[in-house]
C-alpha cells in the first residue's frame, strides 16, 4: 500500500514539474509560434490610432500626435489624452518592419493569432485579408476570432503592416495574441505542429470517452463510468472549440458568438460532470447543501451565458473561474481527502487528478486574462485525469475478474449435482402447477372448461367482439330420464360423449364449457347473426344424429335444446349475455325441445 502511494505521489510531482518547465521554458503551438530560424516575432511598439479606421493612404495624411501600444496586449486601460480606454471600441495599428534584402521577392508569411474581435489588414498598401467585419458599433461589427496566416512577397526592405480593429463583442480588444513574420516553408510546419497537437488531444479525449461509454453499455450499473465517458467527450469538444482553426475548417460558417457561448457552456458541463462523478463515487462524503449550491450556480451561470452578449459574459471570467474553484475546493479537499481517509476505492488517485485540474484552472484563468505568460494546461490535466480513471477501472475489472474466477471454481466444486437436482425439482413443480391449473380450470368429468374459467375466457372476448360474438347455451333434453332408466354411470357416459362432440366441433374456433349438470355452453366469434342461427341448427342436427354407445349392445340417441345470444357491442357484461341465452333456452324447452332459439339481448 505504501509503495502505491509513493508511486502516485511521484507521478503527481513529476507532472507538476514538467508542466511548470514547459510553461516557463517552452512554447505551446496552441497559443504561440516558437521563435525558430527564419521566424521573427513582431512583439514591439506599434503605432496606435484610437477611434480611427485608417487605410495606409489615410495614415500618410494623418497629422495628429502619434500614440504607441505594446503588442501583444489589450488596449483596455491604455491612457489616451489622459483617459484610460475601455475594452470596447475601434482603432488602427501600424508597424514598419525592416527585412534583409534577400527576403525581397521570396515567399513570406505573416502569422496572426487572437486579434479581437474583427479586423482587416494591409501589407505594403495592399489589402490582404478581412476577418469578420470591422464596425464602429456592435450593430456594424461581425466578430470572428481565429488564427490567420497571410502569404505575400515583400517588394522592398521596409514592410508596412496596417491593421484596422474593432471590438464590441469580447472582453479584450486589439492584438493580444502572437504576431510573427517568417519564411513560409518554416512557418507552415510550425503551425501544423500546433494543429497536430490539438488533433492529438481531441482524439485522446474522444477515444478515452468512447472507451468508457462502451464499457458502460456493457455494464450499465456503474454510472460513474458513463460520467467519465461524457467527460471525455466534453474534453474533446472543448479542445476543438479552443482550436478555432480546426473548428472553422469543420464548420466554416459558424458564428463567433455562438462558438464563444459553446466554449463557456462546455466548460461548465465539464465542471458539472466532475461534481456528478464525486457524488456518484462518494455519496456518503458529499453533503447536500454544497451539492445543491453547485447545481444552482451551474443553472444560473449557464442562463447568464445564454442570455447575455459575448462581451458581457467573457468580461466575468474571473467570477466564473472563482466560483468553480470554490466548489472544486470543497469537492477536492473536503470530499476527496475524506474519501481517501476512509479508503474508498480509487480515492487517492482521484484526489491527485482533481488537485491537478484545480491548479490548472487557476493557472489558465491567469493565462487567458494575460496576467501571466504561459500556456493552457487544463486540457492536459483533464486528459491525465481521464487516463487515471481508465487505470482505476482496469484495476477494478482485473480484481473483479480474479474474484469471479475463484468463485466460479468454488461453485463448480460445491454444486456438482445441484443442476440435476434443480432440473428434477423444476420438472416436479411444473407438473404440479399444470395439475393445479387443470383442476382449477377444467371440469373433472368431461374435460371441458368449468363454469368459472369459461366465464373468464368469454369475458375476455367480450371486450372486443369484433365481427360478432355468439353464446350457445345447450341443455340435453330429458337427461334425468336417462339417469333414471340406465343409471348415473350411463348418464356420465352420455355427458362425456356429448362434451367430446362439442370439443371436436368447436375447440379450434371457440370456447367450450360445462356450466351446469347437463348444461353446456359454446362461445364463437367472428360470425354474423344469421351464421349463428345456421350454426345452432347444424349443431342441433349433429346432436340428434349422434348415437351414443352405453355398452356394446346398447346405444341411444339424444337431443338438445339451444338458446342463442348474439352481440356486436363492446364491454357487455357476461351476465346479460348469459341471461339472454338462458331465456332463449327456456323458450326452446317450452315450445317442444330439440330446438334452437335466438334471444333478444336483455340487460339487467
Amino acid at each position: 500500500m505504501r509503495k502505491k502511494k509513493l508511486f502516485f505521489s511521484l507521478i503527481f510531482l513529476l507532472f507538476i514539474i514538467g508542466l511548470l518547465l514547459f510553461s516557463v521554458n517552452g512554447q505551446d503551438n496552441h497559443q504561440k509560434i516558437p521563435i525558430e530560424k527564419d521566424i521573427v516575432s513582431l512583439h514591439s511598439e506599434w503605432e496606435f490610432y484610437w477611434n480611427q479606421l485608417l487605410d495606409p493612404e489615410a495614415i500618410k495624411q494623418e497629422k495628429n500626435k502619434l500614440n504607441y501600444i505594446k503588442v501583444p496586449s489589450s488596449w483596455e486601460g491604455k491612457v489616451i489624452d489622459g483617459k484610460p480606454l475601455s475594452n470596447v471600441g475601434y482603432a488602427t495599428y501600424r508597424l514598419q518592419v525592416k527585412i534583409p534584402k534577400e527576403d525581397i521577392g521570396t515567399n513570406k508569411a505573416l502569422y496572426l493569432r487572437y486579434i479581437g474581435s474583427a479586423y482587416q489588414i494591409w501589407i505594403d498598401g495592399e489589402k490582404k485579408d478581412v476577418i469578420g467585419h470591422v464596425g464602429k458599433s456592435i450593430e456594424e461589427e461581425i466578430p470572428k476570432l481565429r488564427l490567420n496566416v497571410i502569404f505575400f512577397e515583400p517588394k522592398q526592405e521596409i514592410i508596412e503592416i496596417v491593421i484596422q480593429f474593432s471590438n464590441h463583442s469580447f472582453r479584450e480588444g486589439g492584438i493580444f495574441g502572437d504576431v510573427s513574420y517568417g519564411d513560409a516553408k518554416v512557418l507552415i510546419p510550425t503551425i501544423l505542429k500546433g494543429l497536430l497537437k490539438d488533433s492529438f488531444l481531441i482524439g485522446g479525449f474522444f477515444f478515452i470517452g468512447l472507451y468508457h461509454l462502451i464499457i458502460f453499455g456493457m455494464r450499465k450499473l456503474e454510472l460513474s463510468i458513463f460520467i467519465i465517458g461524457l467527460m471525455g467527450m466534453v474534453g474533446a469538444v472543448r479542445t476543438l472549440l479552443l482550436s478555432e482553426y480546426l473548428l472553422f475548417l469543420l464548420v466554416p460558417h459558424i458564428e463567433w458568438t455562438l462558438m464563444a457561448k459553446m466554449e463557456y457552456l462546455v466548460e461548465i458541463a465539464g465542471f458539472l460532470l466532475v461534481i456528478f462523478l464525486m457524488k456518484n463515487m462518494y455519496p456518503k462524503e458529499v453533503k447536500k447543501l454544497p451539492l445543491l449550491s453547485s447545481y444552482m450556480f451551474t443553472i444560473l451561470w449557464s442562463t447568464f451565458i445564454v442570455l447575455t452578449p459575448a462581451q458581457v459574459f467573457t468580461e466575468h471570467i474571473f467570477i466564473h473561474t472563482a466560483m468553480m474553484i470554490i466548489f472544486l475546493f470543497y469537492f477536492v479537499f473536503y470530499v476527496g481527502i475524506l474519501a481517501a481517509y476512509r479508503k474508498r476505492e480509487g480515492a487517492s488517485i482521484n484526489l491527485v487528478g482533481l488537485m491537478i485540474i484545480m491548479i490548472c484552472i487557476c493557472h489558465d484563468a491567469l493565462y487567458y486574462t494575460q496576467i501571466i505568460e504561459s500556456i493552457s494546461l487544463l486540457e492536459y490535466s483533464g486528459l491525465l485525469f481521464l487516463l487515471m480513471q481508465a487505470v482505476i477501472i482496469s484495476y477494478r475489472y482485473a480484481k473483479l475478474f480474479r474474484k469471479n474466477q475463484t468463485l466460479t471454481r468454488e461453485l463448480i466444486a460445491i454444486n456438482g449435482t445441484l443442476e440435476q437436482k434443480v432440473m428434477e425439482r423444476t420438472k416436479e413443480l411444473k407438473k404440479k402447477n399444470e395439475d393445479l391449473f387443470y383442476q382449477a380450470t377444467v371440469d373433472g368429468l368431461t374435460g371441458v372448461f368449468n363454469r368459472t374459467y369459461f366465464l373468464k375466457k368469454v369475458t375476455e372476448r367480450l371486450r372486443s367482439p369484433k365481427a360478432g360474438l355468439t353464446l350457445f347455451l345447450i341443455d340435453l333434453d330429458d337427461f334425468k330420464s336417462i339417469n333414471d332408466r340406465y343409471g348415473h354411470i350411463a348418464g356420465d357416459h352420455v355427458l362425456l360423449a356429448f362434451s367430446s362432440l362439442l370439443k371436436e366441433t368447436y375447440e379450434d374456433i371457440g370456447v367450450v364449457g360445462r356450466v351446469g349438470g347437463e348444461e353446456f355452453a359454446v362461445c364463437v366469434t367472428k360470425i354474423s347473426e344469421e351464421e349463428a342461427l345456421h350454426e345452432a341448427e347444424r349443431l342441433r342436427i349433429l346432436i340428434e344424429s349422434k348415437k351414443i354407445y352405453l355398452h356394446e349392445e346398447k346405444r341411444i340417441s339424444i337431443t338438445a335444446s339451444i338458446g342463442i345470444a348474439y352481440t356486436t357491442r363492446y364491454n357487455i357484461k357476461f351476465e346479460d349475455l348469459y341471461h339472454t341465452a338462458d331465456l332463449a333456452l327456456y323458450q326452446s324447452k317450452k315450445t317442444g325441445k330439440n330446438k334452437a332459439t335466438l334471444g333478444e339481448l336483455v340487460f339487467r
